[in-house]
């Protein structure tokens, strides 16, 4: 199986995640993240959105959320993101990256 072919399965998966419960918030960032690799960065954003407002203090929903936002074009944005992960997390590893 290809990077492509397991992204897409990860789609899947996701979406059928939300299908059963439309309040998974980790379906919603799994979602985001792969929508992320393949460049759909509008539909990544709505999706990031979805999984902070069902559970907005996890860092790694608001790091994936700054991730998406850079790409995007909103660096500042992303910067305050990645400083609101520092506060839920000081130790969070990838807030480092």
């Amino acid at each position: 199986m290809g990077q492509l072919d397991a992204l897409e399965r990860a789609v899947q998966f996701a979406e059928r995640a939300i299908e059963l419960d439309g309040r998974a918030a980790l379906a919603h960032a799994v979602l985001a993240e792969t929508l992320l690799w393949r460049r759909k960065f509008d539909e990544a954003h709505v999706e990031v959105e979805l999984a902070l407002q069902l559970n907005p203090n996890n860092p790694f929903y608001v790091l994936t959320s700054a991730d998406i936002l850079t790409w995007m074009g909103h660096p500042e944005e992303a910067l305050e993101r990645l400083e609101q992960a520092l506060r839920l997390n000081s130790h969070f590893p990838y807030t480092f990256l």
